[in-house]
């Protein structure tokens, strides 16, 4: 990730617009809609819910304060908003695929219990 590479060394204003992109790509990639990106998260309220929206508003507002004002954030900000979004991408990628894994091996073993043997 670009953003963990800026922030590893130092650069904490490119880190931060790099996980402003990063929360971009992912309200794009889950289909959200709108003129700006506030409008995009907010579209994905209903699927996301409260806390995540809050989380994806952190990060938008992180990279927007860096790169429109100029603003410094410490290295302790720019990786709380690091970690939202690894957090976010457990939540939104991680969690369910490992979910629908465990229910297919579920599956598998369901089936395989009803095979009946004969002689």
């Amino acid at each position: 990730m670009e953003g963990s590479r800026c922030e590893n060394v130092g650069a904490y204003r490119g880190a931060a617009a790099m996980y402003r992109a990063t929360i971009e790509e992912l309200v794009k990639e889950r289909g959200a809609t709108g003129k700006s990106l506030y409008d995009k998260i907010e579209n994905l309220k209903p699927s996301l819910g409260d806390d995540l929206v809050t989380d994806l508003h952190e990060a938008r507002m992180l990279g927007n304060d860096s790169v429109h004002d100029g603003l410094l954030y410490s290295a302790e900000e720019v990786g709380d908003v690091a970690e939202l979004i690894i957090e976010m991408t457990e939540i939104l990628y991680v969690q369910p695929a490992r979910k629908a894994k465990m229910r297919q091996e579920r599956q598998k073993r369901r089936a395989a219990a009803k095979v009946v043997t004969t002689p």
